[in-house]
């Protein structure tokens, strides 16, 4: 059954107590005992989760013990006094989480960055942040490899030519950094050339392996083009070119103009632009790429050897049979695959994929009904005894059926009962499970699973139930299995109703679980 309360250990229930209250404590009882560094980490965290920190409090206990300062869920705090501490108090600061800190000015933040070398992770989403404040990022701050800098006014694509490149010392800058999360962006000039300051950030940074922007691919795709002599820049600023040159310097192997890039994770990918793609980022692991109408898949994926986590969705309507040549190429390295759009024409399309998915840890299906008159269960490659039988490293599933305004044949219904069924029994790792809009009941299901010998679901932690078939009772059996869950979403379970919700709530009230309970009607 899920795990009962435990009790706090000693040092929360002390740090919780010391948060409780620190109204009614002197300063100096706390800077004479000098807590140690992680408690008083700890102690701000705790104070601000039960947002009880003040402005007094954050201004003692910002000692250089602390490395890490995340104000998102007070920004109200954070002024330009708190900011003058921070750098004179935190010098061996290597967080900074400022999201949501938008009463402080660009020059207030410049100063701050100045006085804080030793950030690694920094978080200016929704800041006034400004060219300026970018300036100061990539020259002073060596160290720094994230960085958030998404819904700043203040910022136009031209802004990131001062993050990459200082004009007066005629330097590059935020040579460390591997994650930028950008968000939307707007260029003084044209769209063409936001592509192409993209196209500058992506060359002068060769250590950036992840960038959130939704013109990513398209700057991708110009850099693989190659034409960087005709490219705009800012006055001050290298050419793109100047700055394609001092990249390759250092990479003397590669061919002049092809360029490489060291991103690791791209999204939105149309599967004709994929071979463009991976030659410019030959190390991409995690990719999402949008299918078209073509027939061969497989022929897009020839240079995409490196993947672990594939995402695809589907324009229309596919057959799973066309994704098997993909899953034969990236099966020895795949961890982690969600296909939406898919559906299965016969069993031994949706058997195949299984057999490929034996080594994955998350396997998300959002599938949809199939096309056409279908043989019956009995017929060729309806044979579920062919099913896996252990996927040992699983950890996560969700399957999903998605046009559920076209009825499924009752063939598919029955086979795609017992691929579930044979999913959960086989998957001894399985922590977190999401089934929604599923075309049987689920109360067989669970009953085979989890009845002995079987010994199922033993490390599930969350379930997430969305307009399916279940009863309470088989809800009751989960909470009296061995298993180790922690949270139950319900929603739109049409079998369950409040009353039931009370019942169970009622249940882990009296036996005392570590459990929570979501349950919420069809709106």
């Amino acid at each position: 059954m899920p795990k009962r309360k435990s009790i706090l250990s000693l040092e929360r229930q002390c740090m919780e107590n010391v948060a409780r209250n620190m109204e009614s404590m002197w300063v100096k009882d706390y800077r004479i005992h000098q807590l140690a560094g992680s408690l008083i980490q700890k102690l701000l965290q705790s104070l601000r989760e039960k947002k009880l920190l003040s402005s007094s409090m954050l201004g003692s206990l910002l000692l250089p013990e602390v490395t890490e300062v995340n104000l998102t869920d007070c920004p109200h705090l954070m002024n330009s006094d708190i900011a003058q501490v921070i750098t004179k108090c935190c010098k061996n600061l290597t967080s900074l989480i400022l999201c949501n800190c938008n009463q402080l000015l660009p020059g207030t933040l410049a100063e701050l960055l100045k006085g804080l070398p030793h950030l690694i992770k920094l978080d200016l989403s929704k800041t006034q942040c400004d060219a300026h404040v970018l300036s100061v990022a990539g020259t002073c701050l060596r160290k720094l490899c994230q960085l958030d800098i998404s819904n700043c006014p203040g910022l136009f694509s031209q802004s990131l030519f001062h993050l990459a490149y200082n004009p007066i010392s005629r330097s590059f800058g935020g040579q460390a950094l591997e994650t930028i999360v950008l968000g939307p962006l707007k260029s003084r000039i044209a769209l063409i050339n936001l592509i192409q300051d993209l196209a500058f950030l992506l060359i002068a940074l060769p250590k950036l392996k992840f960038l959130v922007h939704g013109f990513l691919i398209e700057a991708v795709i110009s850099i693989h083009e190659g034409q960087f002599e005709r490219i705009w820049k800012p006055s001050r600023f290298p050419s793109l070119e100047e700055v394609a040159r001092h990249r390759m310097s250092s990479h003397p192997n590669e061919e002049w103009p092809r360029l490489t890039l060291a991103l690791k994770e791209i999204h939105d990918v149309m599967d004709s632009s994929l071979p463009v793609v991976c030659a410019v980022c030959p190390h991409l692991s995690e990719i999402t790429v949008m299918l078209g109408e073509g027939p061969d898949i497989d022929q897009h994926f020839s240079s995409a050897c490196h993947i672990t986590k594939l995402t695809l969705y589907c324009r229309k309507k596919r057959d799973m049979k066309d994704l098997l040549p993909v899953m034969e190429r990236l099966r020895p390295q795949l961890e982690s695959l969600s296909i939406n759009g898919f559906c299965f024409e016969d069993g031994s399309s949706f058997q195949a994929l299984l057999n490929h998915c034996v080594n994955l840890r998350n396997l998300s299906i959002n599938l949809r009904t199939p096309c056409g008159k279908q043989p019956n269960i009995e017929g060729p490659g309806w044979d579920s005894d062919l099913l896996p039988r252990e996927f040992p490293r699983i950890s996560n599933i969700t399957l999903v059926l998605y046009d559920i305004w076209n009825p499924m044949p009752s063939s598919h219904i029955i086979f795609l009962e017992q691929c579930l069924e044979s999913l959960l029994k086989h998957s001894p790792c399985l922590e977190d499970l999401e089934l929604a809009y599923l075309p049987f009941s689920l109360d067989e299901v669970f009953q085979k699973v989890l009845d002995p010998p079987g010994a199922a679901l033993l490390a599930l932690r969350k379930l997430s139930l969305i307009e399916v078939q279940m009863s309470i009772g088989t809800i009751h059996q989960l909470l009296s299995s061995e298993n180790q869950l922690e949270h139950i979403s319900m929603n739109s379970v049409s079998s369950i109703s409040e009353p039931n919700c009370q019942e169970l709530l009622q249940r882990v009230y009296e036996e005392g679980l570590d459990l929570n309970i979501l349950w919420t009607l069809k709106s």
